[in-house]
């Protein structure tokens, strides 16, 4: 994959490996809070859905980034260079697992009533996480993008959020008719 000009922009630190590897305690945030052994189940199988998808694309298509060298970088990126296969950049795991987490997260947060701030927080981090996949070279743009699309697509998937969402839109209320008064008419 090549670097666009937004990927240009974003300067390379080894520091956002931290960042980067943080998306392994994002991901329990949701099924931490989760009660429901049906919410467990959904969220296992959409992992598993994005987990399927992406090694397909990686299997049949393989692409990777251009990394910049591992000289004077810290330790934790130059393991992370070591383990993570370069071959496995479109679509981001790291993107498809992010949004998925903070969905998941905000679905059961907003099941238990609590304040914007923790959801907005989830947000907030995933956000970090995606520019940390960006700083740390280890995607691109596109990557992202596509990671993100994967992620949000699996959720609506599992969770059935957009029947929801759509049932909440066109909500029908049921018309109370009074049927003991007559209709007037109007001549």
């Amino acid at each position: 994959m090549s670097s666009s000009f937004f990927d240009r922009m974003i300067p390379f630190s080894d520091q956002a490996v931290w960042l980067y590897l943080s998306i392994y305690l994002l991901m329990p945030v949701g099924p931490f809070l989760m009660n429901s052994r049906k919410q467990i189940f959904r969220y296992a199988i959409g992992i598993i859905l994005i987990s399927l998808l992406a090694n397909a694309i990686f299997l049949f298509w393989p692409t990777s980034c251009p990394r910049p060298g591992v000289q004077g970088t810290n330790a934790a990126y130059r393991e992370l260079t070591t383990i993570d296969n370069s071959f496995h950049a479109f679509p981001s795991l790291h993107a498809a697992f992010a949004v998925y987490s903070a969905l998941c997260g905000g679905l059961v947060l907003r099941e238990i009533g609590s304040r914007n701030f923790w959801r907005i927080s989830l947000w907030f981090w995933a956000f970090l996480i995606l520019y940390a996949t960006l700083a740390t070279k280890q995607h691109v743009i596109a990557d992202i993008i596509a990671g993100s699309v994967l992620g949000l697509g699996i959720y609506a998937c599992v969770f059935k959020e957009w029947i929801s969402i759509f049932k909440r839109k066109l909500s029908l209320q049921p018309v109370a008719i009074n049927l003991t008064k007559p209709r007037s008419t109007i001549l």
